[in-house]
């Protein structure tokens, strides 16, 4: 007998909208993006629960625990997905400036800017000759 293997791309992202509803790379890297933190929550609510064993009802534990095991093969599941798009294309320009790409876009505008102002007062000399970064 034949065990039934599941598709992996039917598994759920949130209510009604399955792996294999991704239309593009971007989807896929903002689907990763959210099982990454709903893990996070998880973990933190499971760090939580230890710091105080009394408040927590029996068996949750194990729950979460699953529910971090699923969102790892489900974040598996949408990596695989993504392969099936074209890659998202590469600005031109060097290394250093695809790095400072990837930081700006982590941390957003106001962080960024933030970080900026930071090295401007501890290099001044080195932002005296240009205006921008």
């Amino acid at each position: 007998m034949m065990i039934p293997v599941a598709d992996p791309f039917r598994l759920e992202l949130s209510p009604g909208k399955k792996v294999q509803d991704l239309t593009s790379r971007e989807d896929c890297q903002r689907a990763i993006f959210s099982l990454d933190m709903e893990m996070e929550s998880i973990a933190a609510q499971i760090a939580k629960a230890e710091a105080n064993p009394a408040a927590v009802v029996l068996g949750w534990r194990t729950k979460a625990q699953s529910a971090i095991r699923w969102k790892k093969r489900t974040r598996t599941a949408v990596m695989d997905f993504a392969k099936r798009f074209e890659p998202i294309p590469v600005p031109t320009g060097t290394k250093r400036r695809l790095i400072i790409n990837v930081i700006k876009d982590e941390l957003g505008p106001e962080e960024f800017e933030r970080l900026i102002d930071i090295a401007k007062a501890r290099y001044p000399h080195a932002f005296r000759e240009t205006s921008g970064v």
